[in-house]
């Protein structure tokens, strides 16, 4: 009997054992095998680039849209090193990716010798990535593939999940192996379950107490919640024990925006109602995130000042880095200490009242573009994005390039409904993430409406992609927001540069694309939408739309970021303010009427 297999065909048929069916990445001669396979497998596909750091974003955003792993395959040399921006994106978000990249010949490798190269086009990719991987290998015996393989899978996945990185020679690429000689990974035996990252059993009565005493609990619901697959069981959680809660960027659609005990998303650039929630909160219950400074602030020690905090994180060494005070850390599976919370028949009880009007007043702080909904001159994003989620379909998929201006509107009122998601790599917010990570999110969910967001500055990143989406008739629809340069770092410069603009504006250096004459060039459908009208006139139109499409939209040129993180002069210096003190900021008779803790100035 014949057990010989070829590599290429062994790797894509255990990738395709573990669901992924739809592989990314641009050809080359260190990879033709793999797609070779791909090709020739008819469970599954290859969708080509032009350039690899479009094809790696594609892997992480059809991950994070499919919740399953994303898989990506780059040729030796630039190929690999194009492809590490996406691969950044994946490991800042925990997003489970094997990105597989073709070596030179095993026999024309550096290997241990300090040498600067020795195969065609060779680069030594794995020390590369090895800071942004959970596990990065070059194969150097054959045998080992199968191993290597598992294992990288395995951890892709294992405890907090996150982008992992094989690096095969091309002439093992083609050689056969015989199945019976392949070295085999255990995971049980290499990674036994840590006994230690479970819920604490003495714990269980303490947190009863502190549920217990608490007449102001919120829970703040972060990523790792949806990467263990527990968003099922919070949901019910929430709706049993009747506590409020606020989201992290990568969990802002979580549940419908306008439920009730959702008041909304927090951080430096999240919504005024969900930081005000935070600050006045008496419990804070952390599920699965490490409180980095974007939610925070970076005054740490105003950070929810008056609350207790208990932080849930699978990542022991996040645990030990956050930069507020925290009452409680437990190391162990957000599902696990949600399955212990629900088994406490925790019920809402009714001298909290008070606390849950006060989030409703909190909510209401949430939407304030109806402001902008009579302006002459452009449209105001923030209304622009209020608008549109509510008058897509209830499957709709948003995908939010990285550009600041684009990533803070959609943030701010980017309201999902319904069974709407917002796909964004937050952790590192990359201008020109948008296009492909919108044709990752289609290829994810081929049957779900995408629109996707991006900046004027940020649609010449990754342009080139536009002929894959005309060549395949991507159905998805580009709303590129012109304010005519980088509104993000014109406010930065205004406010701390005294308005010198240096490479923010056409004026001062940067260079910006006719959005019109690009449409035309890749013989994509066009619309101009320069004001509120011309917006109620067109957008039935463009939604229901079946064919790719681009619109761009004209914001108004002195639109400004609201609302951001507050500063204040100081004695001649800007300092910021805590979170509940937002930019623009409120009047002081409204502000004292909506705190309930002491003002940070009277501590």
């Amino acid at each position: 009997m014949n057990d010989l297999i070829k590599v290429s065909d062994l790797v894509i048929e255990t990738l395709y054992q573990e669901g992924i069916d739809t592989f990314f990445g641009v050809t080359g001669g260190a990879v033709v095998h793999f797609f070779d396979s791909v090709s020739k497998k008819k469970e599954t596909s290859a969708v080509f680039f032009n350039h690899e750091q479009s094809a790696s974003f594609a892997v992480e955003s059809f991950a994070k849209t499919r919740k399953s792993i994303g898989a990506g395959i780059f040729t030796t040399g630039p190929g690999a090193t194009n492809a590490l921006t996406g691969l950044a994106a994946a490991w800042l978000d925990s997003i489970p990716c094997v990105y597989i990249s073709g070596q030179s010949r095993s026999t024309s490798t550096i290997g241990e010798r300090n040498l600067r190269q020795v195969g065609t086009q060779e680069v030594n990719i794995v020390d590369m990535v090895k800071p942004i991987t959970k596990y990065a290998v070059t194969v150097s015996n054959i045998y080992d593939i199968k191993y290597h393989l598992d294992k990288a899978i395995f951890l892709s996945q294992h405890e907090r999940p996150g982008p992992v990185w094989l690096d095969i020679p091309v002439d093992f690429s083609w050689s056969d192996v015989s199945l019976n000689k392949l070295k085999k990974f255990n995971s049980e035996k290499e990674y036994p379950k840590d006994k230690d990252k479970t819920f604490p059993s003495s714990f269980r009565e303490e947190f009863r107490a502190l549920l217990d005493k608490s007449k102001r609990p919120l829970l703040l619901v972060g990523q790792g919640c949806r990467l263990s697959n527990s968003e099922d069981i919070l949901k019910k959680l929430i709706f049993k024990s009747y506590v409020p809660f606020v989201t992290t960027w990568n969990m802002c659609d979580f549940m419908d925006f306008s439920e009730e005990l959702n008041i909304g998303r927090a951080g430096i650039s999240g919504q005024r109602g969900a930081n005000m929630a935070v600050q006045n909160c008496d419990l804070l219950i952390c599920l699965g995130t490490h409180l980095n400074n974007s939610i925070t602030g970076t005054i740490f020690e105003a950070f929810a000042r008056e609350a207790k905090t208990i932080v849930v994180d699978i990542d022991i060494d996040e645990l030990a880095n956050i930069p507020v005070k925290v009452d409680y850390k437990l190391n162990c599976d957000v599902k696990e200490f949600l399955e212990q919370f629900s088994e406490m028949d925790y019920v809402f009880k009714k001298n909290r009242d008070f606390w849950i009007e006060k989030c409703r007043n909190y909510s209401d702080l949430n939407d304030f573009s109806n402001k902008y909904s009579n302006i002459e001159i452009g449209i105001n994003s923030l209304y622009l994005k209020k608008v549109i989620s509510q008058s897509c379909e209830e499957n709709t998929i948003f995908v939010t390039d990285g550009g600041g201006t684009n990533v803070y509107s959609s943030l701010q009122s980017c309201f999902n409904r319904k069974d709407q998601k917002l796909i964004l790599s937050t952790g590192l917010c990359s201008m020109g993430s948008g296009i492909p990570e919108a044709i990752g999110a289609h290829f994810a969910n081929p049957d779900r409406p995408i629109v996707c967001y991006i900046g004027d500055g940020s649609f010449p990143f990754n342009i080139q992609e536009l002929q894959l989406v005309k060549n395949l008739s991507l159905p998805i629809k580009f709303f590129v927001l012109n304010n005519e340069g980088y509104t993000s770092i014109k406010t930065t410069q205004e406010d701390f540069l005294e308005g010198n603009f240096s490479g923010s504006t056409p004026e001062s250096g940067i260079h910006l694309m006719d959005i019109k004459n690009t449409a035309d060039c890749f013989g994509l459908h066009y619309y101009l939408l320069k004001d509120v009208s011309s917006l109620n006139k067109n957008l039935d139109q463009i939604l229901s739309s079946r064919v790719p499409l681009i619109c761009e939209v004209l914001l108004p040129i002195d639109e400004i970021i609201e609302p951001r993180q507050g500063f204040k002069e100081v004695q001649g210096e800007f300092k910021p303010q805590p979170l509940e003190d937002m930019y623009p900021f409120l009047n002081e008779d409204e502000f004292k009427e909506l705190m309930i803790i002491d003002s940070w100035e009277s501590i």
